[in-house]
């Protein structure tokens, strides 16, 4: 793909697209995080409905992994951060002062905005390149893991958990490094490129905190009813 001329549209419907895996993977990781947190103030509403909240746990987790695969494929044909930094190495001629005053051509600040547009530093694109294929060990596990648990199951990968009680994983904190590697490279060119930047969280990101909010409240006035209602039989069976 690094040999592949693009358009400056079709440059910037590729960031799009790879920034949605990487802004999902952070959404999703930030959701599973926050949830893990609120167990020790919600332990008691959690367990009422132990099935739906382990699955919507394992969701929020599985999601982010999965995004963070595509992200950080490797296949040729794909798109992906290894694929997208070999495209800029290819077209450079997108970036520069002159072809950003052209993109923002309608914003009021695009001239002092084109004024520091600058071209991609090659050795710092070697460097963000090598830093998303497998020369990256976290990068390699992620990719052992799409092949044998997320793409595809791998047979003898089964086979060996089985035999073994072994399992390929990423921890929490390889998977927020990956996640903020792939941010941070994404960032960085899409400001050259239109002086723009993606967010790594989301309006309405603790809306969950509402639904526990609610379980918790109902729960409590469940609680009370009962009470009231017991010390009310306690009373009648005295007199």
């Amino acid at each position: 793909m690094q040999n592949r001329s693009v358009s400056s549209q079709e440059f910037e419907r590729l960031m799009e697209g790879l920034s949605k895996d990487l802004t999902r993977a952070s959404i999703h990781l930030s959701l599973y995080k926050d949830l893990v947190t609120s167990v020790s103030k919600y332990e008691r509403v959690l367990n009422n409905s132990k099935t739906f909240w382990s699955l919507t746990f394992d969701a929020h987790l599985a999601t982010s992994i999965h995004c963070l695969c595509r992200a950080y494929d490797q296949e040729a044909s794909s798109l992906h951060l290894k694929s997208w930094l070999e495209t800029i190495q290819g077209n450079l001629g997108l970036f520069g002062s002159e072809q950003h005053r052209k993109r923002l051509a309608e914003n009021p600040s695009a001239e002092t905005l084109a004024a520091h547009a600058k071209k991609p530093d090659k050795q710092q694109l070697e460097k963000d390149i090598e830093a998303v294929t497998l020369k990256n060990k976290s990068v390699k596990k992620l990719i052992e893991i799409r092949s044998t648990g997320y793409a595809h199951r791998g047979y003898k990968t089964t086979l060996k958990q089985q035999i073994q009680g072994k399992d390929v994983k990423l921890t929490l904190e390889e998977i927020e490094e990956l996640i903020d590697k792939g941010i941070e490279i994404l960032n960085r060119y899409s400001v050259s490129f239109k002086s723009l930047t993606y967010s790594a969280s989301i309006i309405g990101g603790d809306d969950y905190m509402y639904v526990l909010k609610t379980l918790q409240a109902g729960y409590e006035a469940y609680e009370e009813e009962l009470q009231t209602e017991l010390k009310r039989y306690s009373n009648d069976e005295e007199l």
